[in-house]
């Protein structure tokens, strides 16, 4: 596919504009793939945006927050690990175990950042910038980009271009294995330069590139968008709640893909040897916590629809734990396991104790135009019940008034903040009642439904 070039958006921008020099046999990124739902993409040109929906569908990025994807943000080295990790995968290198690589500077990292830090050292992908130390947070430069494309491609099997002089007049103070990466990028069609003569190589790179470089590396790699992703209908629920499961599978086309064998199981861990450990307190359509032959490819397992779907349902005793759902695709007979395993897809879910109390703070006497706390806790047998929905309201003369919803945290409690009405006048004023009502909204769906789902009533009294 040609991904086109990009217009200058603003000053400093840069065109990275891809012609792929070599045909893949499949096409990485499909146009009709699922669109991914960013609201921050406004400006960029179709390119950058297709490239961002592409390596959103390979999961080497979901975004920055809700529905956001920040594509004028640069890039820190750390991040940059993880998604070359996460592109490997996608190119079918099989991630190594990551041996730690004695870096010192990357103790504060969250474990997602460190395991893609030592896997993509390993691999031979990236090294550190000292002997000790990988500079996490240094912002990245385009030629350490072109080294990374180069070494990544290397290592997924790409034959790449000699790297002829492409003209580029920016390279000097570079190294030569820099400047031929600058150069067999540019050949291979994974970047161009910011202009004709120019490459740039030391402006940082914001994420809408970024983008655009691993979406073109995907593709000069022949990276199969045939794939199977998973959705859970909630990501946390009671013990004894019921969770709907929906694994989607595509073609290489990005088509819904017919007709498929899917396995699902659910496991608090896998085995150390990375094979499946079925959750004995789970359960998947009132069987056991495995679809058909646990952790097998059988013909009992269920096939995807004409929408490429497979739909189960799960349920959990009333243990509270935190789970994983795996569902995978394979041929007929085989056995998973994460290591060897290309197509497959996880999600977890939270599994809360039942509630059986609903704790409201105490009514409060405060000023006009002050500010209230309200809190609730969710509790079962005195632990708290983490990750539940609760939705307040406040009532003020018989009418609502305010509304909010927020979830429970590790310890139970949702505090809803609110500012009270603006003192009437200078003089001594009638208070005024606020009574706020709470309840777990067990099933979402923002109804009271009364008993089964615990309520609490408190109040708030306004005066001088």
């Amino acid at each position: 596919m040609s991904w086109g070039r990009l217009p200058i958006l603003i000053v400093l921008m840069l065109v990275v504009g891809v012609l792929p020099a070599t045909a893949a046999a499949v096409d990485a990124c499909p146009a009709n793939l699922s669109s991914a739902i960013y609201v921050d993409l406004d400006g960029l040109s179709p390119a950058a945006t297709d490239a961002i929906k592409c390596i959103t569908h390979y999961e080497i990025t979901s975004g920055t927050g809700f529905a956001t994807y920040s594509p004028y943000d640069t890039v820190p080295r750390w991040q940059m690990a993880i998604f070359l990790a996460r592109t490997a995968r996608s190119l079918g290198i099989v991630p190594p175990s990551a041996v730690t690589q004695s870096f010192s500077d990357t103790g504060d990292l969250g474990g997602a950042a460190q395991l893609a830090i030592n896997q993509i050292a390993e691999l031979g992908i990236a090294s550190g910038t000292g002997a000790t130390t990988f500079s996490p947070n240094q912002q990245l430069p385009r030629w350490h980009m072109a080294l990374f494309m180069v070494r990544l491609l290397e290592k997924a099997g790409v034959m790449l271009p000699p790297g002829s002089d492409h003209g580029f007049t920016d390279l000097a103070g570079l190294s030569p294995e820099a400047v031929k990466a600058i150069n067999v990028i540019a050949q291979a069609g994974v970047a161009t330069g910011t202009s004709k003569t120019t490459f740039s190589p030391y402006l940082s790179m914001p994420r809408w590139q970024m983008a655009i470089f691993l979406a073109n590396a995907l593709q000069v790699g022949g990276a199969d968008p045939h794939g199977i992703k998973l959705a859970l209908s909630g990501i946390s629920s009671p013990a004894n709640g019921l969770v709907i499961a929906t694994a989607t599978v595509t073609g290489a086309d990005g088509d819904p893909l017919a007709g498929q064998l899917v396995d699902v199981f659910v496991a608090t861990a896998l085995n150390s040897d990375g094979t499946c450990l079925i959750d004995t307190d789970a359960s998947i359509d009132g069987g056991d916590g495995g679809t058909s032959a646990d952790c097998q490819i059988d013909w009992a397992d269920p096939k995807t629809d004409s929408e490429g779907k497979v739909t189960v349902l799960l349920t959990h005793n009333s243990v509270g734990e935190i789970d994983t759902v795996y569902a995978w695709m394979g041929p007929t007979g085989s056995i998973f396991d994460v290591d060897t395993v290309a197509d497959h897809a996880v999600v977890k879910i939270t599994w809360s104790a039942v509630a059986t109390a609903f704790q409201i703070s105490s009514p409060q006497m405060l000023t006009f135009g002050g500010s209230a706390d309200v809190a609730v806790q969710l509790l079962s047998g005195g632990s708290p019940v983490p990750g539940q929905w609760i939705r307040f309201a406040v009532e003020r003369g018989g009418l609502a008034v305010v509304a909010h919803t927020a979830l429970t945290g590790l310890d139970g409690n949702a505090v809803f903040t609110y500012t009270g009405p603006a003192d009437p006048s200078g003089d001594d004023d009638l208070p005024v009642l606020d009574t706020i009502r709470a309840f777990w909204d067990r099933d979402g769906d923002g109804i009271d439904d009364g008993a089964a789902e615990l309520d609490a009533v408190t109040a708030v009294t306004w005066d001088d």
